[in-house]
C-alpha cells in the first residue's frame, strides 16, 4: 500500500538506484536487486510501498548505507515536482 501522500514519488529513489547501477531498463534492475520486473514496475507507479526488504535489497546491490537510502525515501515523500 501506497503512503497517503499525493507527492509520493517513487520513481525518484529507483531512478537513483538505476542510473548508479547502470540499469538500462527496469527489468534490468529486477535482477539486479532480486525482485522481478513486475514488482518493480508496481514500486514504480506507487502501486506498492517500497518496503524495508526492498530498501535492504537497494543497500546490498549499490553499496549505499541506509541512512542514504531512508534520506532519498524521504526526498520522495517530500517532492513536489515531477
Amino acid at each position: 500500500m501506497k503512503p497517503e501522500c499525493p507527492t509520493y514519488q517513487p520513481h525518484v529513489l529507483l531512478d537513483a538506484v538505476k542510473k548508479h547501477l547502470g540499469a538500462r531498463s527496469d527489468k534490468e534492475l529486477a535482477l539486479m536487486l532480486g525482485y522481478n520486473a513486475p514488482a518493480i514496475s508496481k514500486m514504480r507507479h506507487g502501486k506498492q510501498e517500497l518496503t524495508p526488504a526492498a530498501m535492504v535489497s537497494i543497500s546490498e546491490a549499490t553499496g549505499w548505507n541506509t541512512k542514504i537510502i531512508r534520506e532519498l525515501y524521504r526526498l520522495q515523500l517530500n517532492r513536489g515536482e515531477k
